[in-house]
């Protein structure tokens, strides 16, 4: 809101990709049924604690679906016609063809994932942010004062997760898991470029065997290795 308000009254330029940043970033990639954003909450109250009665105190946020709301701006879409680039899905060329002919507000997906590599990128240079999925950990993996962390679980302590919060049935919450899993790794190959996960990830943890608070305290212990609190 911040930067809206800023934008609005002229004080910054758009959105622009920035190459390194001086404060600590998290990025935080997840298989579906892991709870990045529950562990992304716990880990920023955990950091905010450390922030406390600081002078120069500059608090932690959790950053996910404000990536979507601001590259929805700038692009002067509804924030639901970015949701299939985060899904994995891809127009194909006459798609791209038939919209850009039959609407103002058509976008290409090359111009979608530019912005949203330019939000990401903004984001992360604000410094003290947890970026949970959103591709974060490939737009930010050159940030010097980063750490990317994966969460994953066995397939079928996924299902089960979803199966009971969601009150679905097992089978509902198996395609659900396995739907959701390609549309990220899709997402993940159309910015990656190549890049494997050992060259992606600091670290990947086993969510099956760590509640969310051990999780977030795992995670606040790599971050004091790092040195990046």
């Amino acid at each position: 809101m911040k930067y809206m308000e800023e934008r609005y009254r002229g004080e910054v330029l758009p959105l622009t990709p920035k190459k390194t940043g001086p404060l600590p970033v998290v990025t935080l990639s997840r298989e579906a049924g892991c709870s990045g954003t529950t562990v992304a909450v716990n880990l920023i109250q955990r950091l905010n604690q450390l922030q406390a009665g600081k002078k120069d105190r500059k608090d932690w946020k959790v950053i996910n679906k404000e990536v979507i709301e601001l590259a929805a701006r700038e692009l002067e879409l509804h924030p639901s016609m970015l949701e299939p680039i985060f899904k994995g899905e891809k127009k194909t060329l006459l798609d791209e063809m038939v919209l850009s002919m039959s609407s103002k507000y058509y976008k290409s997906d090359r111009q979608i994932r530019k912005t949203i590599t330019n939000v990401i990128r903004f984001y992360a240079g604000q410094g003290n942010v947890v970026i949970v999925g959103r591709a974060g950990v490939v737009i930010a993996r050159d940030y010097p004062r980063a750490l990317h962390i994966k969460l994953q679980a066995p397939l079928e302590w996924r299902s089960d997760m979803i199966s009971r919060k969601h009150g679905i049935s097992p089978a509902e919450a198996l395609k659900y898991v396995q739907e959701t899993d390609k549309g990220r790794a899709k997402l993940l190959s159309d910015f990656r470029k190549g890049a494997s996960d050992l060259e992606l990830f600091d670290a990947v943890i086993n969510c099956q065997s760590f509640s969310a608070e051990e999780l977030a305290e795992a995670i606040f212990r790599l971050m004091e290795i790092k040195k990046l609190i």
